[in-house]
């Protein structure tokens, strides 16, 4: 794909899109295709904050539906107040942020756009401290902060944009960002079971 990209963009400076359409075949769906992923792009670059937080809480829901919230109101009420102490001492205290533990006996914690951070409830009882707990908070909230997982995200919806990104639905009443957002949603799924890249 990426092959045929440069041989569309090498003809577009030679040929209008037009011309290059009746030269090779197919050449008309690679411009089409190009264009899908400066759209997405440019539309990712300035995802708004309101639409962030619909996403992470999407997002959120997806994951709780899995593993649903450990039945503990004391231990509940302990790890939101220590992440909403932390969460307001970094660069995105506006958002709405929401901390809890789940049920899953894997050692892990994770958050989602726009500030829901969950600890698994394995790791959870695997601390030894109050310090330890608010590293792994603190690690899901620079996560968000760095808006990485929107990243991720961009880097595969680039990558599903060359292919084919109406797998994900018409453009309907929400245009390309409803589309986008469907999209995000798909892929944020495949990120939450597989997790970021190590680097």
């Amino acid at each position: 794909m990426r092959s045929a990209l440069g041989l569309a963009v090498m003809l577009a400076l030679v040929a209008t899109p037009a011309q290059a359409q009746l030269t090779l075949p197919g050449v008309g769906d690679v411009f089409k295709k190009a264009k899908t992923v400066k759209k997405v792009h440019d539309a990712l670059q300035s995802y708004p904050e309101p639409k962030e937080i619909e996403l992470g809480r999407k997002l959120a829901a997806i994951v709780l539906g899995a593993a649903p919230l450990v039945d503990d109101p004391a231990k509940q009420r302990y790890v939101a107040r220590l992440g909403i102490w932390l969460a307001q001492h970094s660069e995105r205290p506006g958002l709405p942020w929401r901390f809890a533990i789940v049920q899953s006996d894997d050692f892990n914690a994770f958050s989602t756009p726009g500030g829901v951070v969950l600890i698994n409830s394995g790791l959870f009882e695997r601390m030894r401290s109050e310090s330890e707990l608010a590293g792994v908070l603190s690690h899901e909230i620079a996560h968000v902060v760095a808006k990485h997982h929107l990243k991720a995200l961009r880097k595969q919806l680039d990558q599903a944009a060359l292919s084919d990104l109406s797998q994900y639905g018409p453009s309907g009443p929400g245009g390309l960002t409803g589309t986008v957002t469907s999209a995000m949603l798909s892929a944020g799924k495949e990120l939450f079971v597989r997790g970021f890249d190590k680097k």
